[in-house]
């Protein structure tokens, strides 16, 4: 008899958890096991499989952010855990999951009671976490079956009680287009960067710091900046600070980022904190040449190996940015180099590999086989 896991998750968004939990949803959907997916929110943007049930507990409310007080969000809260508590009883899964600490405590406290079996997978960096979910994720991993970190430092962050149980798996790489290979002189004079949230922790202050040094000595250049988020509130006084408004742009979240990406001169992620973000991985294997942030707890590193498939640089460092972009952007060898390892990471990183990770981690969790990884 098949044994059935239920996912929990806020929403399926755009964002990089969001991504990642429906990849191994369909992912188990495929093996021989029977999964459903409650969502706490009727926002679906991503595609599911076919033998997957998709659950949605309520429609998402719009409203301004003055009437989303604390007694609001608790009541909001408690809604969503009194609907999944009846989904858990009626369905009886022989384990659940949830990705993310904030809707692990939600899928927690709707399993007081029933006693399932809980798996979980944290996927940003734990530092970046505030004291208050520092602690509860102490607290809630400590009662999972078992935990899936991207990184090993995100990992050596907790206990050794935590760290027994848990595995390490990185972010797969998941694009099915193959992107010509195209050499330095085909690529465009634009700057791209993007994340799904634009937000302090992304760094993007700290990019346009440096694209503002950049300029100076390549005023035929653009940035052009992916997402989400307050562009005014965020950036828009820096911007006009440096009179870059004309070459800064932020089209949004697009549906296919990479596409509109893999022909820009490079590709920077300014993150101050980052687990593996999907989006560099993404854009490496379209052959893009990179600069990122050598940021806690290492994504940046791992995929660029070091620094030889991208350059690193210093977290918040914009005149070191500035630099390496630079010399990107000045020499068409190091621009064709850079591409052309950037794309190590599709067969690093294969799908397959990380996929049979997860199946050995779900079977481990269900059947408690002592494997950690």
């Amino acid at each position: 008899m098949k044994k059935t896991i239920l996912f929990f998750t806020f929403n399926l968004s755009t964002g990089g958890a969001e991504k990642i939990l429906t990849h191994v949803a369909n992912t188990y959907s495929k093996s021989d096991f029977k999964v459903i997916i409650a969502s706490a929110y009727d926002k679906i943007l991503l595609t599911i499989d076919k033998k997957i049930d998709l659950l949605v507990l309520q429609k998402e409310i719009h409203e301004p952010k003055a009437r989303r007080n604390i007694w609001r969000k608790m009541r909001d809260i408690i809604k969503i855990v009194s609907r999944l508590r009846l989904v858990i009883k009626k369905i009886s899964p022989d384990i659940v999951c949830s990705f993310g600490v904030r809707s692990l405590l939600v899928l927690y406290l709707a399993n007081v009671g029933f006693k399932k079996r809980i798996i979980t997978s944290e996927r940003r960096s734990p530092y970046d976490l505030t004291l208050f979910w520092k602690y509860a994720s102490k607290f809630l991993y400590s009662r999972c079956e078992g935990v899936v970190f991207q990184l090993e430092e995100a990992r050596n962050f907790y206990s050794k009680k935590i760290c027994q149980k848990s595995w390490v798996i990185p972010n797969p790489y998941l694009s099915k287009v193959e992107y010509p290979e195209i050499s330095s002189f085909e690529r465009s004079e634009i700057i791209s960067s993007g994340a799904a949230r634009l937000e302090y922790d992304k760094g993007f202050d700290v990019l346009i710091d440096a694209f503002s040094i950049v300029h100076e000595k390549h005023p035929n250049l653009y940035l052009i900046i992916f997402g989400d988020g307050n562009i005014e509130k965020m950036y828009g006084e820096q911007i006009r600070k440096y009179n870059l408004v004309e070459y800064i742009s932020f089209p949004g979240v697009v549906q296919n980022v990479v596409e509109e990406i893999y022909k820009t001169s490079l590709f920077v992620l300014p993150s101050r904190n980052e687990g593996i973000p999907n989006i560099l991985l993404e854009v490496m294997g379209a052959g893009v040449p990179v600069v990122a942030s050598d940021c806690k707890p290492g994504g940046p590193r791992l995929l660029t190996n070091n620094g030889e498939r991208g350059i690193l640089v210093e977290v918040g460092n914009s005149k070191q940015m500035a630099y390496e972009i630079c010399k990107i952007i000045e020499s068409n060898e190091i621009s064709d180099m850079l591409s052309k390892k950037a794309r190590e990471v599709k067969s690093v990183f294969n799908e397959n590999i990380i996929n049979n990770m997860w199946i050995d981690f779900l079977n481990s969790s269900i059947y408690q086989v002592k494997d950690v990884r």
